[in-house]
């Protein structure tokens, strides 16, 4: 019975990204982006569980891999688009209207990050590229009630800013550059320097901040490893 539970959480995950997904096509860009956060929840604890009950198998890894599919590539690229669409409504020409799919390389970007790690062995701890979680977290951010639009104004949805988002958070995904992760085994600052100081800092971000103090967390997670990248750094 047991071997089913991490599974099971997964599940909840996929199903978080289906019911995100309903939502978008009914035009709740902001609650769509909240199932991207719980999706996000499910995705940290179902691989935490299945350590711990030492059931990992091949078939959970590819399940996870599939769940976060549709929750981190396919649901924050509708939004992404739907956002797009939304503020794009004043401008006209065919520019605008090509520029429009290139949100639909988000989740292609995502299913080519996901297969990767599946079967790169560098990647047991650390990431080659950004992980799908954390791009899909900072797009959640934007719209989510009380995100990003509230702290910086509305020019971080500007149709332009939108587009730039989602190809740079896209192209760093498949890339090669090192990103630490956040797979600890305890709260421990001597263990886990790196990790356990961004996860203290991301705490006080969102409790100051609300879900506007998460979208800072993973922009703060975007620059410390892209400066480490910069000067050769092994976090």
């Amino acid at each position: 019975m047991r071997k089913h539970i991490p599974n099971l959480i997964t599940s909840l995950n996929l199903l978080s990204g289906m019911g995100g997904i309903v939502l978008v096509m009914n035009g709740n860009t902001a609650w769509a982006s909240v199932m991207i956060i719980i999706a996000g929840i499910f995705d940290f604890f179902d691989g935490m569980l299945a350590r711990w009950l030492k059931v990992q198998s091949p078939g959970g890894r590819e399940l996870d891999s599939l769940a976060d599919e549709v929750s981190f590539g396919v649901l924050p690229g509708l939004i992404l688009l739907k956002l797009y669409q939304f503020y794009v409504v004043d401008l006209s020409g065919l520019f605008w209207i090509l520029t429009g799919w290139l949100f639909l390389l988000f989740p292609i970007f995502s299913a080519w990050r996901l297969a990767r790690f599946n079967v790169d062995a560098r990647q047991a701890y650390n990431f080659r590229g950004l992980p799908t979680p954390a791009a899909s977290l900072l797009v959640a951010s934007i719209d989510a009630p009380g995100g990003l639009t509230t702290v910086t104004g509305h020019w971080v949805v500007h149709p332009l800013a939108l587009v730039f988002l989602g190809l740079a958070l896209g192209l760093l995904m498949v890339s090669e550059i090192p990103f630490f992760g956040l797979k600890i085994h305890r709260f421990s600052l001597h263990e886990y320097p790196v990790q356990a100081s961004f996860l203290a800092i991301s705490l006080i971000f969102i409790v100051l901040l609300g879900l506007a103090g998460m979208g800072l967390s993973m922009i703060l997670y975007l620059l410390v490893n892209l400066i480490a990248a910069v000067f050769n750094r092994k976090l």
